[in-house]
């Protein structure tokens, strides 16, 4: 279905479902009510993914505190509260028989871990063997996916309470790139990214998918690249060759000037986790130039700091491009840059 056609049947189906003898309150709660199932319908005719936001709504500067929405010019803005972009809120629909659908995604997802860790390979077979809410299609989800539902302004445990939490580490099915008895694991207490032996124990989030979407592709153009799936754009190559703190970072990205935009920003861990190739050693496509090493994104972690030396400093996430590994550091550490914009809709 094309997109205009598509606008028209879902306004249609409202007309339809909402009566124009409701009043104000009650159009309210029965909106409210349609919203995710208007979602997913709408997400179920296009192939244009939607990148999940991370959940951070809150302003931080380098301690723990949070501060005041920061202006423009002023320190600490760019920061990821800055660019919530109302569509991309997460958004779920508890199905009631099990499972929760990513209104964004379309990804469903078993609702509750059944509280047992498992290895690698018995993961998988877990998950290939379930049989859950009427669907047998059901597989251990790729790290991308178990990130998006990884709400990172929430830590212990960090995602929505829709979902019920009985364990903190989670396969994914991802195999390391650089040792294939290993495989990557989520932390769903602080929303880090971790591998070790396939022998390890881990618990178990099966997915399945409700729609498919075209393959990642990157188009090059100058020096820049489109992702054409998350219709995001990013330098083709680093624009600096210093390293700088997570301040320094959103300054850098916010003042930025290339290829003729002037609207970069530094990107949100969702967003940086995207670029993300698990398949590759260096973590990423060759179509970009990227030196080993770790590099910020615009968001804090809401973990606070335990040691006694710097017991009031902040975290942020940053991603290693070399190891592939997601973690969070003090903001005052020095990491690459690799700035963000929004491309142009497709």
């Amino acid at each position: 279905m094309k997109p205009v056609a598509m606008m028209t049947a879902v306004a249609a189906l409202v007309c339809f479902l909402v009566p124009s003898s409701l009043k104000a309150d009650e159009t309210d709660t029965l909106s409210t009510s349609l919203l995710p199932a208007l979602l997913t319908l709408m997400q179920a005719d296009t192939t244009k993914y939607i990148l999940p936001d991370t959940g951070v709504t809150k302003f931080y500067g380098s301690n723990t505190g949070e501060i005041v929405e920061p202006y423009d010019v002023e320190p600490y803005y760019g920061q990821d509260a800055q660019y919530n972009s109302t569509s991309q809120q997460m958004s779920y629909t508890d199905n009631g028989d099990g499972t929760v659908t990513d209104n964004l995604t379309g990804l469903m997802w078993m609702q509750a871990d059944d509280g047992e860790k498992r290895i690698w390979d018995d993961a998988v077979t877990y998950c290939e063997d379930l049989a859950l809410a009427g669907y047998s299609d059901w597989r251990l989800p790729s790290q991308h996916e178990l990130f998006q539902i990884v709400d990172k302004g929430k830590s212990n445990p960090a995602i929505n309470p829709v979902f019920t939490t009985n364990l903190s580490m989670y396969w994914t099915s991802d195999t390391y790139a650089s040792l294939s008895v290993y495989a990557w694991y989520m932390c769903f207490y602080d929303g880090v990214t971790l591998y070790n032996s396939k022998r390890y124990h881990n618990g178990v989030r099966c997915v399945r998918s409700i729609q498919s979407y075209p393959e990642k592709k990157y188009e090059v153009n100058g020096s820049v690249v489109l992702d054409t799936i998350t219709n995001l754009m990013w330098p083709q190559k680093e624009t600096t060759s210093s390293r700088k703190d997570w301040e320094g970072a959103l300054a850098y990205c916010e003042d930025l000037t290339l290829d003729g935009y002037s609207d970069w920003r530094l990107p949100n861990i969702n967003e940086l986790e995207s670029l993300l190739d698990l398949t590759r050693e260096t973590g990423i496509d060759p179509t970009f130039e990227t030196p080993t090493g770790q590099y910020w994104s615009s968001t804090t972690s809401p973990v606070n700091p335990t040691s006694s030396l710097y017991p009031n400093k902040g975290y942020a996430y940053d991603l290693s491009f070399g190891s592939g590994q997601i973690w969070y550091f003090y903001k005052f550490s020095e990491f690459y840059v690799r700035c963000v914009r929004s491309g142009p809709l497709q």
